[in-house]
């Protein structure tokens, strides 16, 4: 695709139905504010004819032009090669079958954030495998920071799907807006501490005993390397901050933020010890809003915000 002076262009191989569920949702979230808004962002995407869905299309593109999402499809039939060439087939493990589905449901959102999994029994039963198979298949998807196992009370899913295939072109998009995303953590300091000081006031029982699932799946995903999964446990940590407040409209301004700042969790994540400490520092919030102290969640949530403002800060002296 051509396209003019100012546009990102991401290229990847996906399938039909997860560049249309990104683009959606880079269209309800309007690409965050002074990030992609204002700018054309160009995705072009090829997928195998085994991966095309709803249309005989092999090649797909679209435009985001000021937050509005626009899709083109061009029909191009399958080239053919003049010798097939094979490919040797790795057998399967039926965990990753059991991961595949389960990431599928949680995908499409036919399993949202909060909603328990069948018990470990009825998993068995229903998908015909092994024991062992269910409980590797949830120890990868908590490593992956999509569900919490709580003792005695079964899997609880705590994240959604990453898309991943992009993430690498995010980075680079970072690597030159690190001033805007500077200013966005500054007005985020303010709307998360005020935040915090109302969750200490009104959050419920059941969104504390969220928060503290979420990191402690966050804690063991940081423990075992996976710091994707982390990324998404931190995102969601801090989704669920603004929901205890008890005030929509913070939450939404919050939201409006959340691909924006996706890729700068990543990039601070990375930085040796830093994981760690956003760990402690989010017990910490959560202590505070369990001793129902507004004064110290504001405080702890300030503090928090301030040490990643200065990580990123940090990482750009040392580029």
């Amino acid at each position: 695709m051509s396209m003019g002076t100012g546009c990102f262009v991401l290229t990847f191989s996906l399938s039909h139905s997860t560049v249309r569920d990104s683009l959606r949702h880079l269209d309800r979230n309007r690409c965050g504010p002074r990030g992609l808004c204002g700018t054309e962002l160009a995705v072009t995407a090829t997928y195998p004819p085994s991966l095309a869905q709803d249309t005989p299309a092999t090649r797909a593109a679209a435009v985001i032009r000021d937050g509005k999402a626009e899709e083109e499809y061009v029909v191009m039939p399958p080239k053919r090669e003049a010798t097939a060439v094979l490919q040797p087939i790795r057998a399967r493990r039926l965990s990753e079958t059991v991961v595949a589905q389960i990431t599928t449901l949680i995908d499409e959102g036919r399993l949202k954030v909060g909603d328990p999994l069948p018990s470990e029994r009825e998993l068995i039963e229903q998908l015909s495998v092994s024991r062992a198979s269910v409980r590797e298949a949830l120890r990868v998807l908590e490593s992956q920071g999509l569900v919490a196992v709580q003792p005695g009370k079964g899997a609880v899913v705590v994240g959604t799907a990453p898309h991943t295939d992009i993430l690498p072109a995010v980075l680079a998009w970072f690597e030159e807006h690190r001033d805007e995303v500077l200013d966005i953590l500054e007005v985020r300091e303010m709307l998360e501490s005020r935040a915090a000081f109302l969750a200490a006031q009104r959050a419920p029982l059941e969104t504390l005993e969220r928060m503290h699932a979420v990191l402690g799946t966050m804690r063991k995903a940081v423990e075992q390397g996976e710091l994707l999964g982390a990324t998404h446990m931190d995102r969601e940590f801090h989704r669920l901050l603004y929901e205890a407040s008890g005030n929509h409209f913070l939450k939404l301004l919050a939201d409006s933020i959340v691909v924006t700042l996706l890729g700068t969790r990543y990039t601070i994540l990375r930085v040796p010890g830093r994981a760690e400490m956003s760990v402690d520092q989010h017990e910490a919030i959560v202590d505070a809003i369990e001793a129902r102290d507004p004064e110290r969640a504001r405080e702890a949530s300030l503090a928090h915000m301030t040490s990643v403002r200065r990580a990123l800060q940090e990482l750009h002296v040392k580029s």
